[in-house]
């Protein structure tokens, strides 16, 4: 979760796509050992930057899993994990009228609660420009799916830079998918799940993948910045 605007391009590209890849994983499956320990890793990171340095939400969300991991001290107990994983369905899945959140879909949040709305077709044409496929038999707005698709942009964009081709195309996507839909409905969706889960677990996922959004709409501005006065 933690990058450093002043890192060399091509590294932050990377670690964006890394952000992007592990808040995917979390809102495919139930969390795990490695989720965990990414967690773990970014929280100890944090805790060397100056106060700050971070969006308050982003602190927040990983003052929450840290003190949901660390009850049981090294790793959470496997009754622990098969509670957060009944959670996970609950939350995710929508398996429990009237105490499910509305499921992580953007049309679902911004085409009036229906599924299989205008903008999932907005979404799926923009996969089909890159020739992606959309995987597990979800449709294509799937939040799962478009932060994939954000860790796909910033990948490419890593590519571009390590074989010095041009970026700017690549950084355009990245700040028009980012504004047309994540943008649009994750700060509600977030806060569904604030009001709905049981856990500080979620809780603070929830805040982590809010803050990431916030923080990196400043990145995308920052580089495409400076790549109009290189």
């Amino acid at each position: 979760m933690v990058t450093n605007p002043e890192a060399v391009p091509f590294e932050l590209a990377l670690s964006r796509a890394r952000i992007y890849a592990i808040l995917a994983d979390v809102y495919s499956r139930p969390a795990g050992d490695p989720e965990f320990d990414m967690f773990r890793h970014w929280w100890s990171t944090e805790a060397e930057l100056p106060e700050g340095s971070l969006p308050r939400i982003v602190r927040r969300g990983l003052r929450k899993v840290k003190t949901w991991i660390e009850v049981d001290g090294s790793q959470p107990s496997h009754e622990r994990k098969s509670a957060l994983e009944s959670e996970f369905v609950r939350l995710f899945r929508g398996l429990r009228r009237g105490t499910s959140p509305p499921p992580p879909y953007e049309s679902v949040y911004v085409d009036g609660g229906h599924l299989y709305g205008v903008l999932t077709d907005d979404v799926s044409r923009k996969y089909q420009q890159f020739n992606l496929k959309v995987q597990n038999n979800e449709p294509p707005d799937h939040l799962a799916l478009e932060l994939s698709f954000m860790r796909y942009l910033c990948e490419k964009e890593a590519e571009a830079r390590g074989s010095n081709q041009a970026v700017r195309n690549w950084l355009e996507e990245q700040n028009e998918f980012l504004h047309r839909h994540l943008v649009q409905w994750l700060p509600v969706f977030c806060e569904s799940i604030r009001k709905s889960c049981e856990s500080r677990f979620y809780s603070g996922v929830a805040d982590l993948t809010e803050g990431w959004i916030l923080c990196d709409q400043e990145i995308i501005r920052d580089l495409i910045g400076k790549e109009e006065h290189s």
